[in-house]
């Protein structure tokens, strides 16, 4: 469903349409991801880079030496991205010199991080962690277009928002005291990985889904 101004600009509306063709993609979309979370967890080694790395700067100095510290952590995971779901109706479709164009926002709401990681610092022994977090919400825009012939596919892929982390460290021992430099480089990192990992490999996903699906052109 669209209006026509006679300047020759489109507003495109909402429509339940749009939102019934676009409901059988993203539960493919959804499926692909399940069945990916099993296999991949089975791997324990899946979806996020397998290692970064982080400096600590400690408080004290000695004898103008700044004590320095080395976080590294591999063994990354990414759950949650078969838990998505539509914002409000799509909206179209909509006909222009491209095809026809539906426009669809998707939120994620259960998306959770971990990693396995040693933290040295100074003189202490090195320790062994595990890192993990939530992320309250990942929002994305997506624009589905169809052409005379060829099939649907992903026009237009957009992380609206990615947000906050809630992250947990556990295994720290004496290294509790550096846990705010720990958090704000974990969430630094992390927050662009969840990222990557939403606009490659959901995107890829869906893109396969949404090929899938015939969506007549109006």
């Amino acid at each position: 469903m669209c209006m026509r101004f006679k300047t020759g600009v489109f507003m495109m509306l909402s429509s339940p349409d749009a939102s019934v063709w676009f409901h059988e993609p993203l539960n493919r979309t959804v499926s692909s991801w399940i069945q990916s979370e099993n296999q991949e967890k089975a791997r324990k080694c899946y979806f996020l880079h397998p290692a970064f790395y982080c400096s600590l700067v400690g408080p004290y100095v000695f004898h103008r030496l700044i004590i320095n510290g080395k976080a590294e952590y591999k063994e990354g995971s990414l759950s949650g991205l078969s838990k998505v779901s539509r914002i409000g109706e799509c909206q179209g479709p909509l006909n222009s010199s491209i095809g026809t164009t539906i426009n669809c926002t998707l939120s994620f709401t259960n998306l959770k991080t971990s990693y396995k990681g040693k933290v040295k610092y100074g003189i202490l022994p090195k320790v062994s962690i595990d890192a993990k977090a939530e992320v309250s919400s990942a929002i994305i825009v997506v624009g589905i277009v169809k052409t005379q012939y060829e099939a649907p596919k992903v026009k237009t892929f957009g992380i609206k928002q990615v947000g906050q982390l809630n992250t947990h460290f556990s295994g720290l021992g004496p290294l509790n005291k550096h846990m705010k430099v720990l958090e704000e480089n974990y969430r630094n990192h992390v927050a662009g990985e969840v990222s990557s990992v939403i606009h490659n490999r959901f995107q890829y996903a869906l893109n396969l889904a949404v090929a899938q699906v015939p969506m007549p052109l109006r």
